[in-house]
């Protein structure tokens, strides 16, 4: 599997079965509660899941989202606003697999597979979204066991970037140029496993 689209009501339905409560907090927040039954009808019509012996048997590409979600070591959120709009994107890291959960309109979730380092998946995300001109907002919050890391990068109407993170400047965010937020990007979450 590369890539599946999945509804928020399969996904609920995913969740529930592996018990993943964090998991389940951080993608479907937001979301309606009690869908997990619809969810799991609509995982049946698609043929991502079958009926065995009065059980639901997940297919192969269900298989990888389940491993991908309940066995990640490391947990990312990342958002960013931009004039555009609100753009979301979660990211798990796991001894097995890891993917990216981008939510996207009609309330479904593009679920890819990610070849590339954590570190490399931040950075993108935001050089994506880093726009030469403002105002860009950018918040990613990493989380590996107990100890959670963030890091913002704005840009302002003229054009200045500004970077604040939880290791250097919790508090304060310093003017830099754009290719130096992408540097320490890169230093923050290029650690993380």
């Amino acid at each position: 599997m590369d890539r599946v689209v999945l509804t928020f009501a399969e996904m609920a339905f995913l969740l529930s079965v592996r018990q993943a409560p964090v998991v389940r907090t951080q993608v479907l927040a937001g979301y309606p509660e009690g869908v997990e039954a619809a969810g799991e009808s609509s995982l049946l019509a698609r043929g991502l899941c079958e009926m065995r012996e009065r059980a639901v048997v997940p297919g192969q590409e269900v298989l990888t989202v389940l491993a991908g979600l309940t066995t990640a070591t490391t947990r990312v959120r990342a958002v960013a606003w931009t004039e555009s709009g609100m753009r979301f994107a979660h990211l798990f890291f796991g001894p097995h697999v890891a993917l990216a959960v981008l939510p996207f309109a009609g309330m479904r979730f593009d679920v890819r597979v990610l070849g590339a380092p954590l570190g490399e998946q931040v950075i993108g995300f935001v050089d994506a979204h880093l726009a030469p001109t403002g105002p860009v907002a950018i918040l990613v919050e990493a989380t590996t066991g107990e100890s959670t890391t963030s890091m913002s990068v704005t840009v302002d109407e003229s054009g200045d970037v500004t970077v604040s993170d939880s290791q250097h400047s919790p508090d304060r965010g310093a003017p830099v140029p754009r290719a130096a937020a992408l540097d320490r990007m890169a230093q923050v979450f290029g650690m993380l496993p």
